[in-house]
């Protein structure tokens, strides 16, 4: 989500959605969906099988390889066995295994490279139909999960998302039925199942969620809170999005939710604050220009434009009857961590900023930072790093000046046989439309809006962050409050975190499939940070709880991995 904002991240092509397709399904077709570990890396894998007089085939999606429909050559299939290649552009894979009434495994080779894969049997559901599982459940008193579409694990995918910070992906394997897979982005080895259980009317009631060799844990549907879409304007662009409402009487205290980089939509930040809902806080998300139900475009949308999206949020919730309009903050996530700053030093009806891995440097300097970090992290040499930094200044100097062209291009045309040219956002032409959202954004300089924020400000970073780096960016953002004279401002690094404060080990987007849960701190500290500055919230547990879905640390990687004797 909120490393979207670079060209380079990978987050989104590994956790990059399946593609659903409409139509019911027959007897000659099935759904797959899995995965391969070849030397160390995970690759999520979904296989479409069709069954006819001729014999099997197959197509395969394998987005984070950018592979879609992608046949598979020389398909064998014999009583319990089955074999398959894949032809990619740089290597042939083969695979040899078992198949399975409702599983495909065993091992995939490249040359001399061997490991493993694992399909799970699964099904095709739209948007449409998978949206009437969205909402709360509760497992017990003031413990509650929540199912949302979250674009950070694939377009349409639905989330789960327990308030201990445990989350995972639903993956359909018929109706009513799913499973999840032990990481965010890993459907196998099949950790759970769940089935959501329906009144004799068609309603839906609870959810059970069952574990190997455990009890069955149940959770009752419940309606926490009121859910009511709404637009505003801000000039000609029409915003449309949903206000989360407590389910009190009295005005409330609200917060507007600034979204991440990239198309995100309405339901990008909730998993961050959702819990608040039920504490005593109306929550506005509404779609970014250009996507969802919202007007505009938000590639050729500068930093201040979208700020001003904000504050036409804050004016449509002071309108309201409902809400404290003195208690009207802001939350914001990566991007959002410059808009949230921007709105409050544009209006004084700002009553706090939260910022989740906000940066207080140039969105280029950000770009710069991560780029380095995540070259770093996959060992790529010193003096290829330097040629990657030089190349991408020569980028800059071109975005910001319209000159230096042909240097530009000469430098990159030198590299364009390394594997990570392709991750450093280097466009290739002069037309890339990439140079527009350049200048439009990369040279912000944060600080002076730092300055001028004097409302009580929270500012998380993640100890792992490789995209904004704590140590720099938080002193940056002392002392920039400090000289703005802010008396109430509390700035935390939250040693395992990363990027969108998942608890992590490195920190790099190559590990985020495999990653299990927000950290569970980061909610108790919001709960805590607001019960001493918002009036009437209802803070009680004081604690959130511990985790109810994980059976807990699962290493992956060597379940996949070829096993030795």
């Amino acid at each position: 989500m909120m490393l979207k904002f670079t060209v380079i991240c990978l987050a989104t092509a590994l956790l990059a959605a399946i593609p659903s397709t409409s139509g019911a399904q027959t007897n000659s077709s099935t759904e797959w969906i899995g995965g391969y570990t070849l030397d160390t890396r995970w690759t999520l894998l979904r296989m479409h099988m069709t069954d006819s007089a001729t014999g099997p085939s197959a197509t395969i999606d394998a987005p984070s390889m950018e592979l879609m429909a992608q046949p598979a050559v020389d398909m064998r299939q014999q009583s319990a066995t089955i074999g398959f290649r894949l032809s990619l552009a740089s290597a042939q894979l083969s695979f040899e295994g078992r198949i399975g009434e409702d599983a495909i495994e065993g091992t995939v080779a490249s040359g001399e490279q061997q490991g493993r894969f694992q399909l799970l049997r699964s099904a095709t559901t739209d948007r449409s139909s998978l949206a009437q599982y969205q909402g709360a459940y509760e497992w017990g008193p003031n413990h509650f999960v929540y199912v949302q579409f979250w674009d950070e694990l694939g377009k349409d995918q639905l989330g789960v998302f327990d308030e201990s910070g445990e989350t995972r992906s639903l993956y359909p394997l018929g109706n009513d039925k799913f499973f999840v897979g032990p990481g965010l982005g890993f459907p196998v080895p099949l950790e759970a199942r769940i089935i959501f259980h329906r009144h004799p009317h068609g309603a839906i009631t609870s959810l059970s969620w069952e574990r190997p060799s455990q009890a069955v844990r149940v959770a009752q549907r419940v309606t926490l809170y009121s859910q009511q879409d709404v637009t505003f304007r801000n000039g000609d662009i029409r915003l449309a999005g949903t206000l989360l409402s407590p389910n009190t009487d009295g005005k409330h205290p609200a917060m507007i939710l600034a979204h991440g980089s990239g198309p995100e939509d309405r339901n990008a930040l909730l998993p961050f604050v959702r819990f608040m809902v039920r504490h005593g806080i109306t929550l506005l998300a509404y779609d970014k220009r250009g996507v969802g139900g919202s007007t505009g475009n938000w590639r050729n949308s500068s930093f201040d434009d979208l700020a001003g999206d904000a504050i036409a949020a804050l004016q449509f919730l002071k309108s309201r009857t409902d809400i404290d309009p003195k208690q009207i903050g802001i939350f914001g996530v990566s991007q959002g961590g410059w808009i949230g700053p921007l709105v409050a030093s544009r209006s004084k009806d700002i009553a706090f900023v939260i910022s989740v891995s906000g940066a207080a440097v140039t969105p280029g300097e950000e770009t710069m930072d991560y780029m380095q970090s995540e070259l770093r992290v996959n060992d790529v040499p010193a003096n290829e790093i330097a040629e990657a930094v030089a190349l991408t200044k020569l980028s800059y100097d071109f975005a910001r000046t319209d000159r230096g062209w042909n240097e530009y291009l000469a430098a990159r045309k030198k590299l364009e046989n390394k594997a990570w040219l392709p991750y450093i956002g280097a466009p290739a032409t002069r037309d890339d439309p990439q140079w527009a959202l350049m200048r439009l954004v990369y040279f912000y300089d944060p600080i002076p809006t730092l300055k001028k924020v004097r409302c009580p400000t929270l500012a998380f970073f993640g100890g792992l962050d490789l995209n904004v780096l704590p140590e720099k960016n938080k002193a940056k953002w002392k002392s920039a409050l400090e000289e703005a004279g802010n008396r109430d401002y509390t700035l935390l690094i939250l040693p395992k975190g990363n990027h969108v404060l998942m608890e992590a080990k490195a920190g790099s987007t190559e590990e985020f499939p495999s990653l299990q849960r927000f950290l569970p701190e980061y909610f108790t500290t919001v709960l805590n940070w607001f019960s001493r500055r918002i009036r009437g919230l209802d803070h009680s547990p004081s604690s959130l709880p511990t985790s109810s879905l994980s059976t807990g640390d699962v290493d992956i990687l060597s379940y996949l991995l070829p096993q030795r004797p």
